[in-house]
């Protein structure tokens, strides 16, 4: 009975972000002024070195910018869709996507961070200073869609990264936290490859698209610190059944009239390579 677990387990996984129904009511933040899409490749198993690959949406505004995983977004609408039709049983998640979405408040020095998880059905949200990030400008060079972009050197949180900037975006800008060139950041990577992010093409905002922020109908949000939210992901990578378990979640497979309900120990630890280290 133990291996329908590890199949299920197999299948879902704790790295790999629920699908939420969206609530009808979102926050409407500020009005989009340019979207700017990137490919993301990361690294989950540091063994394997299997690379998962998401695209991310970086919504800017006059003060106000978001950056999530926009293919979430789009599992998110298609199981919103079919819960308005009466839907139970909604697909199981089958892919690794980012699970983290950031809202920088650029007047405030302050970003605010949606950690997607399936602790407790629960997304951990976190608010945090801006970071300041060190940057040393290098010679280099790229040309990326059509942007001349110089290169710059950083470290941040436990990792080195090599990023190209350009100018002739004049917009103090990035994906997820990263910020604090003198133009957008068009491509980021560490020197590990774990995270990678290439920008893949921008488009203009209009009146009629904004920067939002969505709420589940179903799946809460639950306020913690940075330190907390470190410390969830990392146990549940650890010991996945026991967390559920302590969670108040169950697990449970019923075969040929036998029951089981999952507890600590049951599941192997899963690879955890958290973007950050420190």
């Amino acid at each position: 009975m133990k291996e329908q677990f590890y199949q299920h387990h197999a299948r879902a996984g704790v790295g790999k972000p629920y699908s939420m129904v969206l609530s009808p009511k979102c926050n409407i933040l500020d009005t989009c002024i340019l979207k700017v899409t990137y490919s993301l490749c990361f690294v989950i198993d540091t063994v394997k070195r299997d690379k998962m690959k998401d695209i991310q949406l970086l919504k800017l505004g006059h003060k106000i910018s978001s950056c999530f995983s926009y293919l979430l977004y789009q599992k998110d609408s298609t199981v919103t869709a079919l819960d308005k039709k009466g839907v139970i049983n909604m697909p199981i998640k089958n892919e690794y996507l980012f699970p983290e979405e950031v809202v920088t408040y650029s007047t405030k020095n302050q970003i605010q961070v949606r950690y997607r998880t399936e602790y407790d059905f629960t997304n951990l949200c976190y608010v945090e200073a801006l970071p300041n990030i060190q940057w040393t400008l290098s010679d280099g060079h790229e040309n990326i869609l059509g942007y001349n972009c110089q290169k710059a050197l950083c470290e941040f949180r436990g990792r080195k990264y090599i990023a190209w900037y350009s100018t002739e975006i004049p917009i103090n800008a990035g994906p997820y936290k990263f910020h604090g060139l003198p133009g957008l950041i068009l491509a980021i990577s560490d020197m590990a490859n774990d995270y990678c992010w290439e920008c893949i093409g921008i488009q203009k905002g209009n009146n009629n698209d904004f920067v939002s922020q969505y709420k589940g109908k179903y799946m809460k949000d639950k306020t913690v610190t940075r330190e907390e939210t470190r410390s969830i992901i990392a146990r549940l990578h650890k010991d996945p059944a026991g967390n559920f378990y302590l969670s108040k979640q169950s697990m449970n497979v019923i075969d040929g009239g036998k029951y089981y309900q999952a507890l600590s120990g049951d599941f192997p630890p899963e690879p955890y390579n958290p973007i950050e280290k420190e």
